[in-house]
């Protein structure tokens, strides 16, 4: 299904006109995500989670292929509620433990990326948007597998980007 990589892709433009990024930081198709929400990291840094229904097949959102109850599920449920905050931090402890010379953090960007670093050398921006990340791919894997969702045919991406580091 690509959801890693979809989850570390770009992002959409209403919210991170809000935090002062240029719209043109974000891939088009996440311009008018279907749910979004502002995330604000330990350090202050601002972030925007956005998701989308797209199909399966070619990525596209206008598709007759992507699952209209979830992309109406996203536009009405409060994703940042959804989000199984406890849970999601486990996981990433317990992903940190099994593997200890790599790891994901927030690129320069302001994309989550993996790198061939120990978990310990991440900082707590890092790691909360990682946790972040595998809380969102939860609940969304949560409601599609409830709606018996056939990834065959439609999907979700989903991203959490960040302000860049200042260079």
């Amino acid at each position: 299904m690509g959801l890693s990589a979809a989850l570390l892709a770009g992002g959409g433009v209403a919210v991170a006109q809000s935090i002062g990024w240029s719209p043109d930081t974000w891939a088009p198709r996440y311009e008018s995500p279907d749910a979004s929400f502002p995330v604000t990291l330990p350090s202050g840094r601002q972030c925007d989670v956005r998701a989308i229904a797209v199909s399966a097949t070619n990525n596209d959102r206008q598709s007759a292929d992507v699952n209209k109850t979830f992309q109406d599920w996203l536009k009405k449920t409060d994703l940042r509620a959804a989000l199984d905050l406890p849970a999601a931090h486990a996981e990433d402890a317990r992903l940190a433990a099994e593997s200890p010379d790599q790891t994901v953090v927030l690129g320069p960007e302001g994309l989550l990326m993996d790198v061939p670093k120990p978990p310990s050398t991440r900082s707590p921006d890092d790691v909360y948007a990682n946790v972040i990340q595998i809380a969102l791919r939860n609940a969304l894997m949560k409601e599609a597998t409830k709606l018996s969702m056939d990834f065959d045919t439609s999907t979700f991406n989903a991203v959490i980007k960040c302000e860049p580091v200042a260079q």
